[in-house]
């Protein structure tokens, strides 16, 4: 069914957590959120960040709860979820916004850097869907959302490190994706072998963006 045509989803009383919520997108993301009636969780390193958001979303009239986890710490990622899980309840919507660039060339960036954003871009989100995708699975419902870039489709100068970990993030979805709709990647492929088509799974706005590469 095209987008345009599909039922919106009602999230009034799902729990949303949004990593990265301290500012930018995910201060956005939880403030809408908000208004929607999800019961919001934000991650952040930031405290300042976090009250401020926080305070964005109060004013408004609505409940938020923040947690300072540095995303890059794995015990503390899994530390945090637990607690999550106990104090809001189990999450039914991870959206994975968290992220860092320190703009640099390569031979610039230390070494620590590097580490830092490989951590905070894309193996948080193998501990946070870890954390909470069984939960998902187990309701039989829930939403894993991958924040991605740009940067992720093609390589951008100064981002060796920022850009090969949104390359990353595209791969770990797609593959998730196919992980969890194994019948729906069958069915596709075998339609694509039946039609003598050339088939590659990939995001609808993917196929527009691939030819500027």
């Amino acid at each position: 069914m095209p987008n345009a045509l599909r039922p919106m989803k009602s999230l009034k009383g799902d729990v949303v957590l949004v990593t990265g919520g301290g500012g930018g997108v995910g201060r956005q993301l939880a403030i809408k959120l908000a208004t929607l009636g999800a019961k919001v969780v934000v991650w952040d390193i930031n405290k300042d960040a976090l009250k401020k958001t926080c305070s964005d979303v109060t004013e408004e009239g609505y409940e938020i709860v923040s947690y300072v986890v540095d995303l890059s710490d794995r015990k503390a990622v899994y530390q945090t979820a637990e607690r999550v899980k106990k104090e809001v309840g189990k999450v039914d919507v991870l959206i994975n916004n968290a992220g860092t660039v320190f703009g640099e060339t390569l031979l610039d960036l230390s070494d620590e850097a590097i580490e830092t954003t490989y951590k905070v871009n894309i193996l948080s989100h193998y501990w946070t869907v870890k954390a909470f995708l069984p939960d998902m699975i187990e309701s039989g419902k829930g939403h894993i959302v991958t924040v991605g870039s740009v940067a992720g489709l093609l390589g951008t100068y100064r981002c060796t490190d920022y850009s090969a970990t949104k390359f990353a993030t595209v791969g770990f979805h797609e593959s998730l994706f196919t992980e969890l709709r194994p019948d729906y990647v069958a069915e596709t492929m075998i339609d694509s072998i039946r039609k003598n088509e050339v088939n590659c799974i990939m995001p609808g706005s993917v196929r527009y963006l691939l030819p500027l590469k």
